[in-house]
């Protein structure tokens, strides 16, 4: 068998997640209220009606939700999937710990939480209203041992 050579690796950062989603409108309130990023109208579109972009404090799209079936290339033949399937989970890094802990409790919103003291971080982890698994990840501060 000849030896393969594997290209570089170009890939640089994750540019964003693609959701597909049955309840867009509870799904772009949700992400609003608990994620703090803002719904935008996809390029192409005049509305809100088929999907939304939610970008991030430097205003990058870095989730997409769109309504199912989602097709982009409108050839009837673009790969699905089952809606809350198509991703496992995705995770950001958060700021706020405690407040969004607290504010999603208050919600009635399923949480876990975990803390991992050796890799100096604790999360939350969540379900969207589409069943995605959300993980925020969480820097623990680190106190000066003087």
């Amino acid at each position: 068998m000849a030896a393969t050579t594997a290209i570089r690796n170009t890939i640089k950062k994750l540019d964003h997640i693609n959701i597909l989603s049955t309840k867009l409108p509870e799904t772009i309130r949700f992400y609003e209220k608990f994620l703090g990023v803002t719904a935008t109208i996809p390029p192409g579109d005049n509305n809100l009606s088929k999907g939304a972009w939610f970008t991030d404090d430097r205003g990058i799209a870095i989730i997409h939700v769109v309504t199912a079936p989602f097709d982009p290339f409108q050839t009837g033949t673009a790969p699905t999937g089952e809606v809350g399937t198509v991703v496992n989970h995705f995770a950001v890094e958060g700021t706020n710990f405690d407040e969004l802990l607290e504010m999603m409790r208050r919600d009635g919103l399923a949480v876990r939480t975990l803390d991992v003291p050796f890799l100096g971080q604790r999360f939350i982890f969540f379900h969207d209203p589409n069943g995605v698994l959300i993980e925020v990840n969480f820097r623990i501060p680190t106190t000066d041992p003087a």
